[in-house]
């Protein structure tokens, strides 16, 4: 019996990896041609740049080298009638851009291979849904030698070809192959499973010439088994799609703003394909990088937004450390990440999405409640490496009090490849089982994978009522979180900081990252005060605004903590190089406006102290050796001074508005 379970299971994946390679037929090779630079070149130039013949096999760049590709072909009267697609592997990551210079569509080569390439890559683009047979193609490529994991060493052009697509047979190898994973996930002894066998291997009986009368047969067969429903007291998922993307990491911000164009175009013809797809989206600097740089993608993503199918998610301008950055800068964090999804997407976001932060302070709560957002959800202390955290939905208590209600995704993952196998884990790993009806589950892969491909929405689709999962239906994450806290009952509460057990240097690695951040971080709050005494029409608003977003994007969970590859750091010192010039420019300037509206007594030259602090306080202050003290401080106490070389030490009481000297 158990011979001829093995023989059968290896009949049927057999099947269905001849399903796979039959998907494509009628090949045609496609002309190409390209041209390289060190950095990206935009499509409004890249007439200015002569185009050289390639053929596959040959390793054209290296380590974020880029390069356009124009591929050229035509349709023949064999492709009339039928659907045209072309499949592309450039060996980097790369993005479809149409006539008119917009994103069409990203393209990435690798498989997901951490959940062992059952995801495959992509590299399909679409040319006609129902060809002429007598039309030219033209397609213009901007290439990264990158991957999503970095950089790329020896990126090779692989394959440009046209070919027609069999879409009945894709839509019964999505049913075949998830129907074959799930029964791997199965008891060999239940009843389930020997019905699933059996299925499959009736349909691999059926399937002998793949003809359309019998991929229609075959998807018959299975349809019974497929509409198993599950069972009453299965868990309820929540699915989104999602492209979890670093804004800097293993590659530099210009990559970030190339896989911003890839990802989010992808999305959208994605959504185009499948009308219940839901997709969603975090961080507010990666739309910024959008909207200025693919004013035309931007404006995409705002019609989804407003259709309902895009979800903007998170309430940080980046998905923040939360472990160095001051409670001020988590506070403005909030506030720019908030502002700019109310203004742009009349959105107001109620939720903190930090699924890959390495740790949270205590101080959060309260900061979330005061901030408008009820709402917590992150992953990482499910890797924890030594005390295994003990929930996954609860309340989160800050230091004050303040509670709101926190989710740890049960599946483990923020890249989930929606596998029967992934979504039984939102059951089998739930350690709030019994006090949860709900879970929130993240589709797709990240880091410049590009989200969910075809396979992870058909299969999120065909778990959404399934014996032997959970009930899984795509909606939005903001959808999610009310229900599942009104639906929970007897969650428990965890009081104070949430501390991540494997990241480790966080507080030490790239110590000038961290000496810049702080040193910024105490500079804006003396300029904005001494601003705060001067006429509201002589605030630097748009300067202090680029001053801070230069701080919070560095403050970001991959580059602040020291985990980023050295040319992250090389650009963030250049930005904090750029930001203290600007504050001290400030500074210098606000000083002078606020010496000349102080009482100086017609004083020469006089020196003006300013306690920005909220308490009174004694300080030590250095003046030049020839400074006449001429009065004592407001408390009509004398000034105690100390000569040395090259000045004089003053020690000065000084009330919150200051005094001068």
């Amino acid at each position: 019996m158990l011979k001829h379970r093995e023989l059968t299971l290896g009949r049927i994946n057999d099947l269905a990896r001849r399903m796979l390679r039959s998907l494509y037929t009628d090949h045609k090779p496609l002309a190409v041609s390209y041209f390289r630079t060190p950095e990206p070149v935009p499509y409004s130039e890249i007439s200015k740049h002569e185009f050289a013949e390639i053929e596959p096999g040959t390793v054209w760049g290296h380590d974020f080298d880029c390069a356009w590709f124009r591929l050229k072909g035509r349709l023949d009267k064999r492709f009339a009638d039928k659907k045209v697609v072309a499949l592309i592997d450039v060996g980097g990551e790369a993005c479809v851009f149409d006539g008119h210079g917009r994103p069409r569509q990203g393209l990435t080569p690798k498989f997901d291979d951490r959940h062992g390439g059952i995801i495959g890559p992509k590299r399909e683009v679409l040319i006609r849904e129902k060809a002429k047979g007598n039309e030219n193609v033209t397609l213009n490529l901007d290439v990264g030698a990158n991957h999503l994991q970095g950089r790329q060493r020896g990126a090779e052009f692989r394959e440009a070809i046209l070919c027609v697509v069999n879409e009945p047979l894709r839509k019964l190898y999505h049913e075949f192959r998830f129907l074959e994973l799930l029964l791997l996930e199965l008891d060999p002894g239940s009843r389930r499973a020997q019905l699933l066998l059996r299925a499959l291997n009736d349909a691999c009986n059926i399937m002998t010439t793949f003809s359309d009368r019998e991929i229609s047969s075959a998807r018959s067969r299975l349809a019974k088994e497929l509409k198993r429903p599950a069972t009453d007291s299965s868990l309820q998922v929540s699915a989104i799609g999602h492209a979890h993307l670093d804004v800097a990491w293993l590659w530099p911000l210009r990559e970030t703003v190339r896989k911003c164009a890839r990802t989010f175009s992808t999305a959208l013809r994605m959504m185009e394909e499948y009308p219940a797809y839901r997709f969603g989206a975090s961080q507010p600097h990666l739309y910024q990088m959008t909207k200025d740089n693919y004013p035309a993608l931007f404006e995409e993503i705002k019609a989804s937004v407003k259709a309902g199918r895009w979800e903007v998610q998170g309430g940080m301008w980046v998905e923040s450390d939360c472990n160095i950055p001051s409670g001020e800068s988590l506070v403005r964090q909030i506030l720019f990440g908030k502002r700019f999804f109310k203004d742009e997407f009349d959105v107001e976001v109620r939720h903190l999405w930090l699924p890959d932060v390495f740790g949270y302070s205590g101080a959060l709560p309260q900061i979330l409640k005061k901030s408008g957002i009820d709402y917590f959800t992150t992953h990482k202390l499910n890797w924890n490496q030594f005390n295994e955290f003990p929930h996954h939905t609860m309340y989160w208590e800050g230091i004050d009090g303040s509670k709101v209600f926190a989710h740890f995704m049960t599946g483990n993952d923020y890249n989930v490849p929606a596998t029967p196998s992934a979504f039984m884990n939102f059951e089998r790993k739930n350690k709030d089982g019994d006090r949860t009806e709900h879970a929130l589950c993240l589709f797709g892969i990240g880091d410049g994978g590009g989200g969910p491909g075809r396979t992870h929405i058909e299969w999120t689709q065909l778990a959404k009522n399934t014996e032997g999962l959970p009930r899984v239906t795509m909606e939005h994450a903001a959808e999610f979180f009310p229900k599942a806290e009104a639906d929970s009952i007897d969650l428990q509460t965890w009081v104070g900081e949430l501390y991540f057990e494997y990241h480790r240097g966080t507080y030490t690695t790239q110590a000038l990252v961290k000496k810049m951040n702080r040193r910024l971080e105490l500079l804006l709050r003396e300029v904005e005060f001494i601003y705060s005494q001067l006429p509201l029409e002589d605030y630097p608003t748009r300067e202090l605004e680029r001053i801070w977003k230069i701080v919070l994007l560095n403050q970001f969970h991959d580059i602040i903590p020291g985990s980023s590859i050295t040319r992250v750091y090389e650009e963030a010192h250049e930005q904090y190089a750029d930001a203290y010039a600007s504050l001290n420019a400030l500074r210098t300037k606000a000083d002078k406006q606020y010496s000349n509206r102080v009482d100086t007594k017609q004083m020469r030259d006089p020196h003006v102290v300013l306690n920005s602090l909220s308490w009174e306080r004694e300080t030590m202050v250095f003046l030049p050796e020839e400074t006449r003290i001429r009065w004592a401080d407001g408390t009509g106490r004398p000034v105690e001074s100390q000569r040395v070389d090259g000045g004089v030490f003053v020690k000065l009481h000084a009330p919150s508005m200051g005094h001068n000297v």
